[in-house]
């Protein structure tokens, strides 16, 4: 979550690049959805352990200093070589996406270690039909178990 990454490093976050791409109205908008779910979460927390009222000053301070804060380091123009790659990567993405979608391909992780999988769709569905006839895990019931119980 951004508001977590933001606030834990003291305001050295550094935005993913792929948001310099995006139009001046894009960027005021993440803004903004950044801002009110950080600031929901603090008076969430913060009435709840320190039993402080969300209408106090000290809410509406942070709240101005933190809106500044996203605003200085969502519209601060990335240097030339930032902007550069972040345009390669975009388009790198798209190309995959393209050809992915084009061949009925999905792209998978694996597992926690971050490896991909490439494979068709039918083979996604077939490995899924067979890891629940080999675990018996998902059974399909011929009624429903809530009028047994009720």
């Amino acid at each position: 979550m951004i508001g977590h990454e933001y606030l834990s490093r003291h305001g050295n976050y550094i935005r993913p690049n792929r948001t310099a791409l995006r139009s001046y109205k894009e960027r005021v908008k993440i803004v903004q959805e950044q801002h009110e779910i950080m600031i929901n979460q603090m008076i969430l927390r913060l009435s709840e352990k320190c039993h402080i009222s969300a209408k106090s000053n000290i809410f509406k301070q942070f709240s101005e200093r933190l809106q500044a804060c996203l605003m200085r380091h969502y519209m601060a123009p990335l240097p030339f070589i930032e902007h550069v790659r972040a345009q390669r990567d975009l388009q790198t993405m798209k190309l995959i996406r393209r050809k992915l979608k084009k061949n009925q391909l999905l792209l998978r992780e694996t597992d926690k270690g971050g490896n991909l999988y490439v494979a068709h769709v039918n083979e996604f569905e077939e490995k899924a039909i067979e890891y629940r006839m080999k675990t018996g895990a998902y059974e399909e019931l011929s009624s429903s178990p809530i009028e047994e119980i009720l």
